[in-house]
């Protein structure tokens, strides 16, 4: 036992010192963000977790208490299940800072609100992770789930149904944010409103209304909502009215159009549609 100890505790050791030294050094080599990945994942594993495997199959070849043994096997899968949930938070950490590595050329506004989106996204991935571990170690702990499950289900059902407004709010900024129908700065009508974007939150979005005013809309209904975006327009068209009196002829009509696209074309950034005759006056 105590030689099965000694060597699956320097087979890990091993893993740890040489192996990774040698990522490592690979890593300095090649400009692909793979390998540091795989030195973020690993690297960091603590000692405690080696310790633990290697007493864990030290033991294996005694005869021990089932009480003992039962004891190490819970504390191996405590201490499995906290490694993963480690190594998958800093994945996703990796993933939430190389995204946002490439959004730094966004605005300050607009990058500030990316830096949120991701916190968020975080704390959610990490909540279900640790989620999944404790449901893992209280099974391995004769604890029967599925009711718990089913408790919390129907808690989370109320807490859901309680909260309806805010969550579809929350997860309408998500929406919001992915689709980018606008962003900071932009000038937008919803429904009879209008002004510019000044902040995109969690729950709401503000404008700047022309007339000086702050207006604070749920994000919900900029989704559920028509929403026209003048940011992106890139031609505005303008319709006039001319009107001529009874006594013009008929050949002077018909130059009209000519002498309105003449005057028209030679304006810088403007451009001439179509002209006709729509309707009589009286």
């Amino acid at each position: 036992a105590v030689l099965i100890f000694v060597v699956v505790l320097l087979a890990l050791k091993i893993f740890q010192s040489i192996i990774l030294a040698k990522l490592k050094s690979l890593a300095k080599k090649t400009k692909t963000d793979l390998d540091n990945l795989d030195l973020s994942l690993f690297s960091k594993v603590k000692p405690p977790f080696y310790l633990i495997l290697a007493i864990y199959f030290g033991i294996k070849v005694l005869a021990i208490s089932g009480l003992i043994e039962k004891v190490v096997n819970i504390l191996v899968v405590v201490v499995i299940v906290i490694e993963v949930i480690q190594i998958l938070e800093r994945l996703v950490d990796f993933l939430t800072h190389k995204y946002i590595s490439k959004v730094k050329g966004e605005s300050a506004e607009d990058h500030k609100a990316s830096l949120a989106m991701a916190s968020a996204l975080k704390i959610i991935a990490k909540i279900f992770f640790w989620l999944i571990g404790i449901a893992l170690v209280l099974s391995n702990l004769g604890v029967d789930i599925t009711s718990l499950i089913a408790g919390l289900g129907i808690g989370g059902l109320a807490v859901a149904l309680a909260l309806q407004n805010v969550l579809s709010d929350i997860f309408s900024s998500f929406s919001l944010y992915f689709d980018k129908p606008f962003k900071i700065g932009d000038f937008i009508a919803v429904g009879s409103n209008s002004g510019t974007v000044e902040k995109i939150g969690l729950k709401t979005t503000r404008l700047r209304t022309l007339q000086g005013e702050e207006l604070v809309i749920a994000n919900k209904e900029l989704t559920s909502v028509r929403v026209q975006n003048f940011k992106k327009m890139q031609k505005r068209r303008v319709v006039f009215s001319l009107g001529v009196v009874y006594e013009t002829t008929a050949d002077k009509l018909e130059k009209i159009p000519k002498l309105i696209e003449e005057i028209i074309k030679p304006i810088k950034n403007a451009e001439f549609s179509r002209c006709h005759f729509t309707s009589y006056g009286d």
